[in-house]
């Protein structure tokens, strides 16, 4: 039976892969901006981190939409599943909105700069971070489809391994479109899904998957010295990613003291927060850091790290307080309830 209450342990590891997004991003900047050069620690961390980290939230992702928006008899919540595409959309757009307008008032400070076409084009390319929320807006109208049709399963999986395949093909398209990431995290997404709508079939192949998740970390290492983004190599990333990715699940789901840790059960329940906030935070504490004179990769990382965390928690906390929550990322909810004053 499908239920939609809270589950402890994904709330933790979403707690956890939220934090692999602060430290990745905070190692991307770090590198791209020459501060440290570009090698040593901060660059096998960065490297360790992106050949998982997306995959993880987008199985997350794809078993908590099995999980809240899919009725026992795999039909759809439509009363449930038209609020959260609306939600996913506003929240892109607004924070895209919002991005480009920091990025464009500190072209000095940020790696990445953007220009008028970047906002325009935000129905095609993303801006940066927010490309997993553009993603997301179009693995939940795929998968809706595919279920309203009564795919099977396994032909649905099927379909997912072929766009994944095809994804590498169009590795050129990526810089004006986000159809390759589409395409590619579709697979990942519906193995989420999988996963939610088969807990028993994991059950029975735990041992096995416990083999493939310790193959994807030899393979990794095996990559690893002939590639610098083990997340870009064809074929090789699609295993070391999920196969990772369900290593940190089973941690997650039998070792307690992981996944009953009340701080990153905290952080999970906030990760879209965390997620569409903490650039701001990094990219500040980049410049900010190095100009009070800390020349330590390790110690800037770590700081940079927890002070955009917490940061992020304290904003999610002031716009409860000051109740513009539901305004900025629930805004279908937020609009019913003013129609029905």
């Amino acid at each position: 039976m499908v239920q939609s209450k809270r589950i402890e342990y994904i709330d933790a590891i979403k707690g956890f892969a939220a934090i692999c997004v602060i430290i990745g991003h905070v190692c991307d900047g770090y590198l791209n901006s020459g501060l440290f050069g570009y090698g040593g620690f901060l660059y096998v961390l960065f490297k360790a981190i992106y050949s998982f980290h997306m995959a993880l939230f987008f199985i997350l992702s794809g078993f908590l939409f099995y999980n809240a928006y899919v009725n026992d008899d795999g039909t759809i919540k439509k009363e449930k599943f038209k609020p959260q595409l609306i939600n996913i959309g506003y929240v892109y757009i607004i924070f895209s909105v919002i991005m480009w307008v920091f990025k464009l008032l500190s072209q000095r400070f940020v790696n990445r700069t953007v220009s008028p076409r970047d906002i325009l084009f935000i129905w095609a390319k993303a801006i940066s971070p927010y490309w997993y929320l553009y993603v997301l807006f179009f693995c939940y109208l795929l998968a809706a489809l595919f279920i309203k049709i009564k795919i099977n399963p396994y032909l649905l999986l099927g379909i997912g391994l072929a766009f994944n395949i095809f994804s590498n093909f169009l590795s050129n398209l990526g810089t004006v479109s986000e159809l390759p990431k589409i395409l590619y995290y579709f697979l990942i997404f519906m193995l989420g899904c999988f996963w939610r709508k088969r807990t028993d079939f994991f059950e029975k192949h735990r041992k096995k998957l416990y083999i493939f998740s310790g193959c994807s970390i030899v393979l990794l290492a095996v990559v690893w010295p002939f590639s610098e983004r083990i997340d870009k190599v064809p074929v090789a990333n699609i295993f070391v990613a999920v196969g990772i990715s369900f290593l940190f699940i089973f941690l997650f789901e039998k070792v307690k003291a992981l996944g009953n840790n009340r701080f990153l059960q905290y952080c999970g329940k906030r990760a879209l927060e965390i997620y569409v906030i903490h650039c701001f935070f990094t990219a500040g504490f980049r410049v900010v850091l190095n100009g009070i004179g800390i020349t330590s990769s390790v110690l800037s990382l770590i700081l940079n790290t927890v002070l955009s965390l917490f940061l992020s928690l304290a904003f999610d906390w002031i716009v409860k307080k000051i109740k513009l929550h539901s305004l900025l990322f629930k805004p279908y909810q937020t609009l019913k309830k003013r129609e029905t004053k």
